[in-house]
């Protein structure tokens, strides 16, 4: 039993470094219980197995945890501030940031959402400014502003922009102005 605790440990700590992550202290939940075949020693450690894991900043506090398949991030994951609240959750795929996120201030306030595919932000992202009652909803496209953003301000729509490669092309304050110009935009 001890061996197997061992080994457990060292399995989780070549996968934290894989992952990036730090590991003080840890907790593990394998889908299956652990036997030779499942993780085995030789010249490396060898996962096969999808496993939940924990991570733990140097106070105690849980620093993330999801889930890591074949030393890669996949799946669900949550991020904490050492506070212990929610700095970010969403999916990986491959080690890489993959589906809708959301992003929190450490007061828990949403700061941000929006899609990811690959690590890099696409389509609707929305932005949040709680102290002032606004938001930007922006289109990205290869992490950059690429075509409209709408400013709201308490739910009202008050400004539209347009965006090319993170540069301003246009603006409007008024419907029938953006309609005129952009007649074939939908949202």
């Amino acid at each position: 039993m001890k061996l197997r605790l061992l080994l457990l440990f060292v399995c989780l700590c070549s996968i934290s470094n894989a992952a990036n992550l730090s590991i003080d202290s840890f907790e593990v939940r394998k889908d299956l219980d652990h036997t030779e075949s499942q993780i085995r020693l030789a010249s490396e450690i060898v996962v096969s197995e999808r496993m939940y894991t924990k991570v733990y900043f140097n106070n105690g506090i849980i620093k993330a945890e999801g889930w890591i398949h074949k030393n890669h991030k996949t799946d669900y994951w949550i991020f904490y501030y050492e506070t212990g609240t929610i700095a970010s959750k969403g999916n990986f795929r491959n080690n890489k940031k993959d589906g809708y996120w959301y992003f929190y201030r450490p007061n828990q306030s949403l700061e941000k959402e929006g899609h990811y595919t690959n690590d890099v932000a696409e389509n609707w992202w929305i932005f949040y400014d709680i102290a002032k009652g606004n938001k930007t909803n922006f289109q990205y496209k290869n992490n950059h502003k690429n075509g409209f953003a709408l400013r709201y301000k308490k739910e009202k729509l008050v400004l539209v922009e347009k965006y090319t490669n993170n540069l301003k092309v246009g603006e409007w304050t008024s419907i029938w102005a953006f309609k005129r110009d952009n007649p074939d935009a939908s949202f």
